[in-house]
C-alpha cells in the first residue's frame, strides 16, 4: 500500500488563512485590567474567510484516488468537509454503487451537494445516519429537506441514532474502496480538524456492516410503502389496459 502522509504542513500558511483581529476594548473586560498583568490570558478571536469550494476543489486536485492509496492530514478549516466530497467525484469524475456518511450534523449546503451528487448520478445509493441530537433540533426544518431532497427514486435512506462517528465511505465503479474519516463533520469549518483517507476494503466492509444493522433498527424512511404504491400503480395500469383493449371494435366492424 502507498503512503502519501502530508509532513510538511504549513503552521505559517495556516496562520495567514485567518483573520486575527485584536480588538482591545472586547478583548478585555475594562481598560484597567488591560494594564494588569496576568498569569492566564484570553486566545485572540478570528473569523475565518475563505473561498470555501476553491479551497475544497484544490485539496481534491491533490489527491490521487487509485488502488491503494493512504493519505493522513491536517486541514486549516478553510473549506467545507462536505464539499470535498463532492469536489472528489465531480473533479475526479468517479463514480459509485454506494456511499454511506455517517456525521453528527450537516447544513442545508451538505444536502444540495448529496442532491447534486445522486441527480448526476455520481452515486447509485446514498445512506445517511445522523446524530439523534441533529434529529432533535432540526426534525421540523433540515430533516424534512433531508428527505425530500434526496429521498430519489428509493435510492436514499436515513438513519437517526445516538451517533457521533465522522466516516464517509464509497464503493467505487473502478473497484477502490474510497474510505474517509476524521474529527470533522460534512458542515465543519472554521477550525483545524483531521482526516484520513484510504483505499480499503476491510474498512469499508466493517463501517457498511455496521452501518447495514443501524439503518435495520433506526431507519426513518419506509421504503415498502413506495414498492406497494408502485406495485398498485401497475396493477391498476395493467387493468386499465385490458379494459381498454376489451373496448375496442373487433376488425371489420362498423366504428
Amino acid at each position: 500500500m502507498s503512503e502519501n502522509i502530508n509532513t510538511d504542513f504549513d503552521f505559517d500558511e495556516l496562520e495567514n488563512s485567518f483573520d486575527f483581529e485584536f480588538d482591545p476594548e472586547g478583548f478585555f473586560d475594562t481598560e484597567a485590567e488591560a494594564d494588569v498583568n496576568t498569569r492566564f490570558i484570553k486566545p485572540p478571536l478570528f473569523k475565518p474567510k475563505p473561498d470555501f469550494w476553491k479551497n475544497a476543489k484544490r485539496t481534491a486536485g491533490k489527491i490521487a484516488v487509485e488502488p491503494g492509496m493512504s493519505y493522513f492530514g491536517i486541514i486549516d478549516g478553510s473549506f467545507i468537509f462536505g464539499d470535498l466530497i463532492e469536489a472528489l467525484f465531480t473533479e475526479k469524475l468517479i463514480r459509485a454503487y454506494r456511499m454511506d456518511i455517517t456525521t453528527l450534523s450537516m447544513s442545508q449546503e451538505n444536502v444540495d451537494s448529496l442532491a447534486t451528487l445522486l441527480l448526476k448520478g455520481y452515486i447509485k445509493e446514498l445512506n445517511l445516519t445522523v446524530s439523534d441530537y441533529f434529529y432533535a433540533h432540526e426534525r421540523r426544518q433540515l430533516i424534512p429537506y433531508i428527505q425530500r431532497e434526496l429521498d430519489i427514486d428509493n435510492r436514499f435512506q436515513m438513519a437517526v441514532s445516538g451517533n457521533h462517528t465522522k466516516i464517509t465511505v464509497a464503493r467505487l465503479t473502478n473497484g477502490i474502496h474510497l474510505c474517509i474519516h476524521g474529527s470533522a463533520n460534512l458542515r465543519s469549518s472554521g477550525n483545524m480538524e483531521q482526516i484520513a483517507i484510504h483505499d480499503s476494503k476491510e474498512i469499508y466492509d466493517f463501517v457498511t456492516g455496521m452501518n447495514d444493522r443501524v439503518i435495520a433498527k433506526f431507519k426513518t424512511i419506509n421504503k415498502s410503502v413506495r414498492r406497494a404504491k408502485l406495485w398498485h400503480g401497475v396493477v391498476e395500469e395493467a387493468a386499465g389496459e385490458v379494459a381498454a383493449d376489451q373496448q375496442q371494435p373487433e376488425a371489420g366492424a362498423r366504428e
